[in-house]
């Protein structure tokens, strides 16, 4: 029973980085997307409207979608817990990737092990998910960190990272300090 409260603890946290609030995460998913990504989507996602978006990007060849708009399927498809799908398309995203020049030190490469690693959460699968980040000390890897410990049960690391979150002086940092908080159950 334990086992299970703990893996829908982390769920539910990776949830509220995705539906909780739509608004934020789009925000974010709008502000890296870069260029590549038009007027009307842009609008749609400041808006919530990620389904929108996802209809359309679905209604083309994947092929035809640049890396941006690719990366940004696969946001949305971890956003609405579309396991399947998002592990097909960051597949697809690596593919690219690797074949584009400056590829993987590029924005899209170097955030796709911690689109991995959330994906490995919501798959139950923490040990894994901490693998995939390796030696990563950003602020995401560590806030995907903290989700692995408190799926693990381990709510002191968990509570230790967001502690570390909630002294910087920008929102995600704030959000994944919150989040957790709230996910571990100290209010």
């Amino acid at each position: 029973m334990r086992y299970w409260r703990t893996v829908a603890t982390a769920l539910a946290m990776a949830l509220c980085l995705g539906g909780c609030s739509a608004v934020y995460v789009a925000n974010q998913v709008a502000a890296r997307a870069g260029s590549d990504i038009d007027a009307s989507d842009r609008a749609a996602i400041e808006a919530g409207n990620l389904a929108t978006v996802r209809d359309r990007y679905e209604s083309q060849s994947p092929a035809s979608l640049s890396v941006g708009q690719l990366a940004l399927l696969c946001d949305i498809y971890l956003k609405y817990q579309e396991l399947g799908l998002a592990g097909d398309c960051l597949d697809r995203v690596a593919d690219r990737v690797a074949t584009a020049p400056g590829g993987r030190s590029g924005t899209i490469g170097r955030a796709l092990p911690g689109k991995r690693a959330l994906l490995a959460l919501a798959l139950g699968r923490p040990k894994v998910a901490l693998a995939l980040l390796g030696n990563d000390d950003g602020i995401g890897a560590r806030y995907v960190r903290a989700l692995a410990d408190a799926q693990r049960g381990n709510n002191a690391e968990a509570a230790a990272i967001a502690g570390q979150l909630r002294h910087y002086d920008e929102p995600a940092p704030l959000y994944y300090a919150a989040s957790l908080y709230a996910g571990i159950g100290d209010y």
